[in-house]
């Protein structure tokens, strides 16, 4: 009888030891991943405006008063006050929360300062809400969203009509700037001139003294930029309905883990 109660004691005590040990483990990785983790979901002083829709190559995301660049896969959460820059040979799109979404191409900077309501309409006001600092950037924008001007060195584009509007704008210090509009129409200023593209035009701006004469874009050029829209925008709506799902906060914690114990 002694034997089976020494024996029925030593089974609880190592069921114990056992359980201690996985409470231990658990709490000592909350302690060392949680905050991080907290971190990347939801960072601090930040507002969060959407999501990548994906990234190829070296995509990063900078917030405007860090000297940190963060790298950023498919599904990260993006922020209002950041900068977004995209290395050679590589190239991201990002969904916005009203369905915006904007594509960079290779070689390109951004900075956005733009926020959303609970409704989904921005309220940006008559700020610059996006700039583009350098590269090639085609932007989706919805009838309701906060961008209403785009600021690109000395010149700015006026999107303040309540309409879709599809552009695609590359810009080069060297080479000056292309602007092509795809759907809607813009004002764009320059010192103290404006001009208006409509929908179908494109116009290259090599100096400040330059006055751009507006061509015609191709057919086949518009259809596939459409078409890029289209598929940007799809992703945009399917990947904002499962922002909150589990799958995401634990790709988060992976990559967190990952970067930890990498040497």
């Amino acid at each position: 009888m002694s034997f089976f109660i020494k024996n029925f004691l030593s089974k609880n005590e190592l069921v114990i030891i056992i359980l201690s040990g996985i409470l231990i483990s658990v709490a000592s990785i909350i302690y060392f991943f949680l905050p991080d983790l907290l971190s990347a979901i939801n960072p601090p002083n930040s507002k969060f405006i959407g999501l990548v829709i994906k990234a190829e190559g070296d995509s990063r995301m900078r917030f405007g008063d860090s000297i940190n660049w963060r790298k950023l896969r498919s599904k990260d959460r993006i922020y209002s006050q950041t900068y977004l820059f995209t290395g050679a040979d590589s190239s991201a799109s990002y969904g916005f929360l009203d369905e915006s979404s904007i594509s960079l191409g290779a070689n390109s900077l951004i900075y956005m300062d733009f926020t959303f309501k609970k409704n989904g309409r921005g309220n940006a006001g008559d700020a610059v809400a996006l700039e583009l600092v350098e590269g090639e950037m085609q932007i989706n924008l919805k009838e309701k969203s906060p961008v209403k001007k785009i600021k690109i060195q000395d010149a700015m584009i006026d999107i303040s009509k309540q309409q879709k509007t599809i552009i695609k704008l590359n810009y080069e210090q060297t080479e000056g700037l292309d602007i092509a509009v795809i759907q809607g129409d813009i004002d764009i200023k320059q010192k103290n001139v404006s001009y208006n593209v409509k929908q179908g035009e494109k116009v290259g701006i090599a100096s400040e003294d330059s006055t751009p004469v507006a061509k015609t874009i191709d057919e086949k050029t518009m259809e596939e930029i459409k078409r890029i829209a289209e598929s940007d925008h799809k992703k945009t709506v399917e990947d904002l309905k499962n922002k909150r799902q589990f799958n995401y906060v634990f790709q988060q914690f992976i990559e967190i883990v990952k970067e930890k114990l990498s040497p």
